[in-house]
């Protein structure tokens, strides 16, 4: 849990600076197609996360049922 929330302020930070460096125009083009894959990448890693979860939650439980 923690380690995974510290992940997600670092990746925020580094967009921060990626939107301070935003002056050159040809690169603008590049670094949405990357902050792109971030979100997708980010959007995986909580469902995933989420998923996993919900899955050990419902194992806990049919094992204190029997």
């Amino acid at each position: 849990m923690m380690m995974m929330r510290r992940r997600r302020r670092k990746k925020k930070k580094k967009k921060k600076k990626k939107k301070k460096k935003k002056k050159k125009k040809k690169k603008k083009k590049k670094k949405k197609k990357k902050k792109k894959k971030m979100m997708m990448m980010m959007v995986v890693v909580v469902v995933v996360t989420t998923t996993t979860r919900m899955m050990i939650l419902i194992m806990i439980m049919r094992f204190e049922l029997n």
